[in-house]
């Protein structure tokens, strides 16, 4: 793919940069990475396809890290709840507080992050439509993983 210059300014935000994952001993590049990476940085997303355990997240925690830029992993299954993507109602000193999920707030961080969905096809019917609501707002890069 040849050399490329990206521009990605580390966090400022507390919260956003304990989602950058450590730098560890990854692979670097190779054609999955700079693939990843090209999309990444043209805002695409990207769907990997492959059995369990052969290292679907681990290069996405490789790319977000090389890159420096927070990361969250949103697994699906049936259990999924509408608080577990938006957030909850909740009473405190006897008034009403909203608390925005993690996911929420990862959206709303600035600059590039990336957020991994696991098992889409897996997910609820109430999780899609959110998902639909809030996805196209936002310039995340987004990883679809599941089986086809």
């Amino acid at each position: 793919m040849g050399d490329f210059c990206i521009d990605v300014s580390p966090p400022e935000d507390e919260w956003a940069k304990s989602l950058v994952p450590p730098e560890e001993s990854f692979i670097w590049p190779t054609p999955a990475t700079e693939i990843t990476v090209w999309n990444f940085l043209r805002g695409r997303r990207v769907r990997k396809v492959g059995p369990q355990g052969c290292g679907k997240t681990d290069l996405d925690r490789m790319v977000a890290a090389k890159l420096g830029v927070p990361y969250l992993q949103l697994s699906f299954n049936v259990a999924l709840e509408p608080d577990d993507l938006v957030g909850r109602v909740n009473l405190r000193d006897g008034e009403t507080h909203f608390i925005e999920s993690d996911f929420v707030k990862f959206l709303r961080l600035e600059g590039h992050r990336m957020v991994q969905i696991n098992e889409l096809a897996r997910a609820p019917a109430h999780a899609v439509m959110i998902l639909q609501t809030l996805i196209p707002r936002v310039n995340s890069h987004i990883i679809l993983q599941g089986k086809e």
